[in-house]
């Protein structure tokens, strides 16, 4: 379920940036994956990665779960086992819901467009990646960036998972990835001269 709110979240941030989908069937999905990973509605893919087990610590002291696992076996292998369930619960949501839109995507319109300006502008940049798309990986090319979203979805939703010990109201857990987000990008912000660098960049391979 993670996995497709993932790739509908794709759709919509893409639409939420060009307001409609008409322009897609001109474009290849190198930009159409780029567009949908800069527009503001990608922030709420971590709320989707957060669904499945963001709330699995609350959940368990309210069953009384917990304590029956750390009857059995001990705290640190609870907290350890649940805090790498989380995590890769969240990392794969965003790989599988990535791999869900690129495939998607690719019924309709081609990896490359000649007649598009992604090609240009990535033959122009130099990228640290460009080896993938040059040689004709472009799934590869995507699923790199899928990788390091993935990991930053897995750290917010493990930071979403402590603090539902705290908030009770699951929708405001679910939606506290995106505040830490926001908060992570201002307080990583760093501007020297005239460059201004992020923490977190949504669009670092295609421009490194």
């Amino acid at each position: 379920m993670a996995s497709f709110g993932v790739a509908a979240t794709l759709f919509f941030s893409y639409y939420s940036m060009f307001g409609s989908f008409s322009g897609m069937i001109d474009e290849d999905i190198l930009f159409i994956y780029m567009a949908a990973c800069e527009g503001t509605g990608s922030m709420l893919l971590y709320v989707f990665c957060a669904y499945s087990f963001g709330m699995s610590f609350s959940e368990d002291l309210e069953d009384g779960y917990c304590r029956y696992e750390i009857i059995r076996g001990n705290r640190r292998l609870y907290v350890l086992s649940h805090a790498m369930i989380i995590f890769l619960g969240a990392f794969l949501a965003m790989i599988l819901g990535t791999v869900i839109f690129l495939l998607l995507c690719r019924s309709r319109v081609p990896w490359v467009n000649d007649q598009a300006s992604t090609l240009n502008m990535l033959r122009e940049g130099s990228s640290g990646y460009r080896f993938l798309w040059d040689n004709g990986h472009y799934m590869l090319y995507c699923m790199t960036e899928a990788f390091y979203m993935g990991l930053f979805a897995g750290t917010l939703s493990l930071m979403s998972a402590s603090a539902s010990l705290f908030v009770k109201n699951r929708a405001l857990v679910l939606l506290l990835p995106v505040a830490l987000l926001n908060l992570i990008i201002e307080i990583g912000l760093i501007q020297i001269g005239g460059l201004q660098w992020s923490f977190k960049d949504m669009q670092g391979i295609f421009v490194a």
